[in-house]
C-alpha cells in the first residue's frame, strides 16, 4: 500500500465501493476545509532528539484547540515522511498516543465517538484506517509493515490488545530463514463488536457483524455474523449480530441486520449448494455398492471404477 502523504489519496480510499454496497470506512466525506500541521505543534516526546522529517497531521480547521488535547507522540528513533489524518473531531475525553519508528507511517480516522488509543508504528510502511461511527474503550496496536482497517459502525470495549507484527523473527532451522516477514494485514468489516480483553494476531478478516466474546483470542478469519468465542476463538453461534441497547433494537440498526441478513443468505447459498452436492453422492455411491453387491464380481468391478468419481465429487 503506498503512502498516503496526500488528502485526495485518503478520500479515493474511504469513498471505495460505496457504488457496490455500503461504505467500508464512511458514507460522505465532511465538507469543511483540512488545516495541516507538524506534530510538533501537538504533545511531542522526543527525549534523544531524532531526527523528525516531513511528519504532520491534516485535521478539520478551526478545530485544533479541540484535537490537540487528544493526540500526542513519542518518536523512538528518525521518523520521516508520516502523515495523520483526522476527518472528525474525537469524542472529547478521547486520548491517541503514537510511538513512532522508521518512516511511510500513516493513519486516518474518520470517527467522532470516543477513541482511546496507543498505537505503534515501527519499521516502514504501515498504516492504520479507522471507520466512521468506532467506540474504542482501549486499546493497544502494534504494527510493523502492517495494514489495519477497522469498517464503520464498530464497537470495542477495553483492555484489548492488535498484534499485528510478531516483533522478532521466527526462524526455520532448516533452512535458516525467517517465516513470519513480509507484509501482515489486519481487515475488520463494518459493525464487529470486540468484547474486553481481546487479542487480535496479525494476517485475519473479521466479517461484518460478528462478535469477539470477552478474553477471546483471533488467530484467523472471523465469519460474517457470527460469535466466537475462546482461546483460538471459534465459532460458537453463527447468524448472530449485535445491537447497542440490550433492551430494543433502535430503527436504523433494524435496518442495517435485515440487509445483513439478505447478504448472509446469498452468501449461505454456495454452501447450501455444496451441502447438497455431497447428500446427493453419497446416495448414488450407496445405491451403486447395492447394485454391485448384487451382480457379483463384475459389477464390483464396475463400482469399483465409478467410486473413484463419487468420491472426488464427495
Amino acid at each position: 500500500m503506498a503512502v498516503m502523504k496526500d488528502i485526495n489519496d485518503v478520500c479515493d480510499l474511504a469513498l471505495a465501493g460505496r457504488a457496490s454496497r455500503d461504505s467500508m470506512l464512511i458514507d460522505a466525506l465532511p465538507s469543511k476545509r483540512m488545516k495541516y500541521l507538524d506534530i510538533s505543534a501537538f504533545s511531542l516526546i522526543n527525549k534523544s532528539g531524532k531526527t523528525v522529517k516531513n511528519c504532520g497531521i491534516w485535521f478539520v480547521d478551526g478545530c485544533f484547540s479541540r484535537i490537540s488535547p487528544m493526540i500526542s507522540f513519542e518518536v523512538l528513533e528518525d521518523v520521516s515522511d508520516i502523515s495523520f489524518f483526522f476527518f472528525r473531531v474525537p469524542n472529547k475525553g478521547s486520548k491517541l498516543k503514537f510511538d513512532l519508528k522508521g518512516s511511510g507511517h500513516s493513519g486516518a480516522f474518520f470517527s467522532s465517538h470516543r477513541m482511546n488509543m496507543y498505537c505503534r508504528l515501527v519499521g516502514k510502511n504501515s498504516h492504520i484506517i479507522v471507520g466512521d461511527a468506532l467506540h474504542i474503550g482501549g486499546c493497544t496496536i502494534a504494527l510493523q509493515n502492517t495494514v489495519m482497517t477497522i469498517g464503520a459502525g464498530g464497537l470495542w470495549s477495553d483492555g484489548i490488545l492488535v498484534q499485528g507484527t510478531d516483533s522478532h523473527g521466527i526462524v526455520d532451522l532448516d533452512s535458516m530463514q525467517i517465516i513470519n516477514g513480509g507484509a501482515k494485514h489486519i481487515t475488520i468489516e463494518p459493525r464487529v463488536w470486540v468484547g474486553r480483553k481481546v487479542t487480535l494476531m496479525k494476517n485475519i478478516t473479521l466479517k461484518e457483524g460478528a462478535i469477539v466474546a470477552t478474553n477471546s483470542t483471533v488467530v484467523k478469519d472471523v465469519p460474517t455474523a457470527c460469535v466466537v468465542a475462546g482461546v483460538p476463538a471459534k465459532v460458537v453461534k453463527p447468524r448472530t449480530s449485535w445491537c447497542r441497547n440490550e433492551e430494543s433494537i433502535s430503527k436504523w440498526e433494524t435496518q442495517q441486520l435485515s440487509l445483513l441478513r439478505e447478504r448472509l443468505g446469498r452468501e449461505n447459498e454456495r454452501p447450501m449448494a455444496k451441502k447438497l452436492t455431497k447428500i446427493t453422492a453419497v446416495g448414488v455411491w450407496q445405491s451403486l455398492w447395492l447394485k454391485a453387491l448384487a451382480a457379483g464380481a463384475v459389477g464390483a468391478a464396475i463400482f469399483e471404477g465409478l467410486s473413484e468419481m463419487v468420491v472426488a465429487v464427495y
